[in-house]
């Protein structure tokens, strides 16, 4: 068989194979986190949160065309693909490499499985690890994060084999990666890593004034993507979170100014716990097994190029280093760029060991070398395959409606035309999908305490709801006041800060409390309600009350897909969010307790236990 037969056909079988199991997995709904917020952005071509992420959104936009379901599925199916051709990228550059490091060999069959089968191996390991895995299956921005990533070390990788002869490709290197800032601002740990290779092959001739004006042309013309924030935000789209169409907002926008609290802001000993936090995490994706393969492929391309090496060893240190120093909860996708770097290194760890097993067979039994070559891949085909069946039912989202259940049960918990005060994200952002892309249960305003702290968010009240914007100017434009000195770094009072904000939060139900049903949505946080309120349990809420009194309600019909159903994988975010169910339940079964209604407190109390123990067999 010929070099083009097997490349067809090991490329067929990562396109094919990836995209069925990832298919098969793909989340058909929104997810918790930003997935409801993306959406809405892409389909309405709105602003997103910091930095705004206007690559994500045009192509988003694209995808939200294809003739296939709902927009979610459709921008869910968009990170399918990102992740199913970084898998091919990845494929190519094991090729690149092979070429590089195993010149040549004697044997036919023994080139094959160094430049096709271990690499198509290395890569099926790679596609089945679970943080990658994930990203397949919802739509976030870090799968088109390492797609574009892999892209660049594909491109790098060819232009460092001929600079000379690549002359074009190094200039189509710097706008793409220009451009992929434009999906997410940590593209710049690949920095230094493309530097130092290029100062490796240029030297000096890197810095000539030729060569220097187009790198910054091409660059910022990639980099311009960003102009669709203050274009876009002039227009006054539905979300336009961070106003960016001033330079002022532009820039706090694009810089995240309002996360950078939590960047490099972390003592020793929460250092220390972040690093074995991703150990732990590094391990879930790569078997103990793997590790002194990954190790000895390392050490095999520090004898072949250091240049290479080097390139490779400063991102996997650069990207490690960032994710430990920024303290968010879902830091686990930051790390994708250190895992894909191993993941080459146990392919060029699985090619030098083959080559080592090789070359002793040749000097000292001949004979044995065809067979050792196709024993040796078989055997470790296992290696994907035990990635395969280990992740398939956690990654498994096929069937995960967790999120969406959730916030349609908040909506079916509260009366027509309500207030609802929240400040949990991982339900205002599938809401934001529910109300705006399904137009499910307009009346409702359901508003995010949190972004109370955000000025644009005003402007966003003011246009959607003006009866309730105008209900609270007053207290508004008096919080504005004070919000505007924070933001400018201007002194101010954080006695009086507080005091307005916790004004304005309450004025958004008491100034419509005779006109609307108002309720919290508490999460066992502080509520910030006058003190001479009170909240009482109706379904996943709590009604704002004026008066201690038997109130009655009916439980609505919540759609419960999959709570207790003990085949569908629940994970840690899950797990936190749906106790909230029998809480609720208990809850209710308590206020209920106290105004004598007995029976109608055991039956709550019995459907709490049920739940509970559904969700127990997962928390074991």
């Amino acid at each position: 068989m010929s070099q083009k037969i097997f490349w067809i056909f090991c490329i067929a079988v990562i396109l094919f194979l990836s995209f069925i199991i990832y298919f098969e997995t793909l989340s058909p709904t929104v997810s918790f986190i930003d997935s409801g917020e993306l959406a809405v952005v892409a389909q309405t071509l709105s602003i997103a949160h910091p930095t705004g992420y206007p690559l994500y959104t045009l192509l988003g936009r694209i995808f939200t065309f294809l003739p296939v379901k709902d927009t979610i599925f459709r921008v869910n199916l968009m990170s399918l693909l990102y992740v199913v051709f970084t898998n091919l990228l990845l494929f190519l550059i094991f090729g690149l490499l092979a070429e590089e490091f195993i010149r040549s060999t004697a044997k036919k069959i023994v080139y094959f499985a160094i430049k096709f089968f271990i690499p198509l191996m290395a890569t099926l390991i790679f596609a089945f690890t679970p943080v990658l895995w994930f990203q397949a299956t919802t739509n976030e921005v870090y799968a088109l994060h390492i797609f574009l990533m892999t892209l660049l070390l594909y491109l790098t990788l060819k232009w460092w084999k001929n600079p000379a002869g690549n002359e074009r490709l190094f200039y189509l290197i710097i706008f793409l990666y220009g451009l992929s800032f434009g999906n997410h601002m940590s593209s710049v740990l690949l920095a230094l890593p493309l530097l130092v290779i290029f100062l490796i092959q240029y030297k000096t001739r890197l810095f000539v004034p030729p060569r220097i004006i187009a790198v910054l042309f091409l660059f910022i013309l990639g980099f311009s993507v960003y102009l669709y924030l203050p274009i876009r935000s002039a227009q006054s789209p539905l979300l336009d979170w961070g106003n960016p169409e001033t330079w002022a907002n532009f820039k706090k926008h694009i810089s995240a100014r309002q996360y950078q609290i939590w960047i490099f802001s972390e003592t020793s000993v929460q250092l220390s716990q972040r690093f074995i936090n991703y150990l732990n995490l590094f391990y879930q994706q790569f078997s103990w097994y793997l590790i002194p393969i990954g190790v000895s492929g390392l050490i095999y391309m520090l004898r072949k190029s250091m240049s290479l090496t080097l390139f490779g060893a400063l991102y996997f240190l650069f990207d490690i280093l960032f994710g430990i120093n920024y303290g968010i909860t879902d830091i686990e996708p930051y790390f994708l760029p250190s895992f894909l770097i191993f993941a080459i290194w146990i392919g060029m760890g699985l090619i030098g060991i083959l080559y080592f097993i090789i070359k002793t067979a040749e000097r000292n039994n001949p004979a044995s070398v065809e067979s050792i070559t196709i024993i040796f891949p078989l055997i470790f085909l296992i290696f994907p395959s035990f990635n395969l069946v280990k992740n398939y039912t956690p990654q498994d989202r096929s069937q995960n409606y967790f999120a969406y259940d959730y916030c349609q049960n908040i909506l079916r918990s509260v009366e027509k035309n309500a207030v609802i005060l929240g400040d949990v994200w991982d339900f205002y952002s599938p809401w934001l999908y529910i109300r705006y892309i399904e137009n499910s249960r307009p009346d409702v305003v359901f508003l995010d305490k949190e972004l109370f702290r955000r000025n644009w968010y005003f402007d966003y009240i003011k246009r959607e709801y003006p009866e309730i914007y105008k209900n609270s100017e007053s207290e508004i434009n008096s919080f504005l006041e004070q919000l505007q000195l924070f933001e400018t770094g201007k002194p101010y009072d954080p006695v009086v800060i507080e005091d307005r904000f916790q004004q304005l939060y309450n004025s958004f139900w008491q100034n419509n409390y005779n006109d609307r049903p108002a309720y919290v949505n508490l999460y066992g946080k502080e509520h910030r309600l006058r003190s001479d309120v009170l909240t009482v349990p109706e379904g996943l809420v709590f009604r704002i009350r004026k008066e201690l009194a038997y109130y009655p309600y009916k439980f609505p019909d919540w759609e419960l897909r999959g709570i207790r159903d003990l085949r569908i994988y629940k994970d840690g975010r899950t797990l936190y969010h749906l106790p909230q169910y029998p809480l609720m339940l208990r809850k209710r079964a308590s206020y209920l307790t106290d105004f004598k209604q007995e029976a109608e407190a055991a039956e709550l109390f019995r459907k709490a236990q049920k739940l509970e123990q559904g969700l127990d067999f997962y928390r074991k």
